[in-house]
C-alpha cells in the first residue's frame, strides 16, 4: 500500500488489523516514519517494534520516475 504520508501511521495501523494469519502486509512509507520525535511517532515506533515489523530503506529518487524525490522506504508486516 502507499499511505498518504500526512496520515501514513493511522492507515499502517488500520490496514495491520485486516491481515489474516500468515498474511503479510507491505506499505511504502517516508524515510522518516521511525525517527520522528513526537509523542505519535515515538507510540508507533513502540508498536512497531512489538509487532516485529520490518525496514527496507529504498535507493533515493525510487519513485522519480512518478514525479517526487521523497526519500522513502518500505515497512513489512507479517502475522503468524
Amino acid at each position: 500500500m502507499n499511505p498518504p504520508f500526512s496520515e501514513e501511521q493511522e492507515h499502517i495501523r488500520y490496514a495491520y488489523k485486516f491481515i489474516k494469519e500468515n498474511g503479510i502486509l507491505i506499505t511504502v512509507a517516508s524515510n522518516m516514519i521511525l525517527s520522528r520525535e513526537s509523542k505519535k511517532s515515538k507510540e508507533f515506533l513502540k508498536w512497531f517494534k512489538e509487532v516485529n515489523g520490518s525496514e527496507y530503506i529504498l535507493p533515493p529518487n525510487s519513485f522519480k520516475e512518478s514525479g517526487t524525490g521523497v526519500r522513502t522506504k518500505l515497512l513489512v508486516f507479517y502475522k503468524e
